[in-house]
C-alpha cells in the first residue's frame, strides 16, 4: 500500500509522514510548510517530501505585517489550493490519498474516479458546528461577529461529502461529523499520542519548591480557545500560592476584553521549545 499525504503546516503532520515513511507505506508528502524554515527539514522521508510552500509563504508574512484579516483568510484558502493542485501529480501510482480538510478536493475527486481512497483528516469539529459554535459565543460576550471564509467552507464541506472517510481525534469531533449526516462507519477515530519532546529528561514535579502551584496553558489567547473561563476558574480556585502560565500568541479580538485578570495570572507570549524546557 502507497499513500499520499498532503498537509498545510508542520504541526503533527511531520510526525505522521514519518510514521507513514518508518512503516513503508509513505509514497509521497505534500506540504505547505515554508522550505526556509530552520524547522522544515525533514530528512527521515528523503525525495519523498514534495513542497507547496509558496502561497503559505505570502500567507505568514501577511500575518507577521498584520495586513486585514481578509487577506489572511484568502492567502490561507489559496495555500492549500496550490497544496491540492500539487497532490494531483504526486498521486500517480498511490493507493491511498490522506489530506488535511481543504487541501484536497480536486485531487481527492480525480483519485476515487480512477479506483483509489480518499481519507480526509478533520482536526477539529465539522466546519459549519466550528461556525455555529464560535458566531454563539462572539455573540455571548458581545463581540463583533466575523462569518468564516465562505469559499473555504465550502471547500471544506464538499471534501467530506466527497471523501471516502474521515480520520478525526476525539469524540467530541465524531459527534459534531455525526450531526451533519455523515455515516458513523465512515469515521476512522484515532485519538491523538503524547509525544516526548526530543532532548527533554526533566522528571515531573509534583510541587514547586516554594509551595506554588502552577498552571500551565500553551496555546493562542484566542475567543475560540475559551482562555476566559480557564481564568476564571483560577480566580475561583482556593491556594494560596497560585500561578496561571499562559504561553501563546494573543489574536484580536482575544475574548479577554473586559475580563478582570487576578493577581498570579503570567502572559509569557510566545516561547520557543527550547526557553519553555528550561524555565517550566
Amino acid at each position: 500500500m502507497k499513500v499520499v499525504y498532503s498537509a498545510p503546516n508542520r504541526a503533527h503532520h511531520y510526525a505522521y509522514a514519518r510514521e507513514l515513511q518508518q512503516a513503508g507505506f509513505l509514497k509521497n508528502f505534500v506540504c505547505g510548510f515554508p522550505r526556509f524554515s530552520p524547522r522544515a527539514p525533514i530528512p527521515e522521508i528523503g525525495k519523498a517530501l514534495k513542497r507547496a510552500d509558496q502561497i503559505q509563504l505570502l500567507y505568514i508574512a501577511s500575518l507577521k505585517s498584520k495586513m486585514p484579516q481578509w487577506v489572511s483568510d484568502e492567502l490561507a484558502h489559496w495555500s492549500k489550493v496550490q497544496i491540492d493542485r500539487s497532490s494531483r501529480k504526486a498521486l500517480r501510482g498511490a493507493d491511498v490519498f490522506l489530506f488535511y480538510n481543504g487541501c484536497g478536493l480536486g485531487s481527492a475527486r480525480l483519485f476515487r474516479r480512477n479506483g483509489g481512497i480518499t481519507i480526509v483528516e478533520a482536526v477539529n469539529s465539522h466546519v459549519q458546528v466550528q461556525e455555529q459554535l464560535m458566531r454563539e459565543e462572539f455573540e455571548r460576550i458581545g463581540l463583533a461577529w466575523q462569518p468564516f471564509h465562505q469559499r473555504e467552507t465550502r471547500r471544506r464541506v464538499a471534501e467530506v461529502e466527497e471523501a471516502d472517510y474521515v480520520l478525526l481525534p476525539s469524540l467530541f469531533v465524531a459527534r459534531s461529523f455525526l450531526a451533519k449526516g455523515i455515516p458513523a462507519e465512515r469515521l476512522l477515530r484515532v485519538p491523538y499520542p503524547m509525544q516526548k519532546i526530543a532532548g527533554a529528561s526533566m522528571p515531573v514535579r509534583t510541587n514547586t519548591e516554594d509551595g506554588t502551584f502552577r498552571i500551565l496553558f500553551v496555546g493562542s489567547i484566542s475567543v475560540r480557545k475559551g482562555v476566559r473561563y480557564l481564568i476564571e476558574a483560577f480566580r475561583q480556585f482556593k491556594h494560596p500560592r497560585k500561578e496561571l502560565w499562559l504561553v501563546g500568541p494573543m489574536t484580536k479580538p482575544s475574548g479577554l476584553e473586559n475580563v478582570p485578570i487576578p493577581e498570579g495570572v503570567n502572559f509569557l507570549g510566545r516561547l520557543k521549545e527550547t526557553i519553555c524546557r528550561k524555565n517550566i
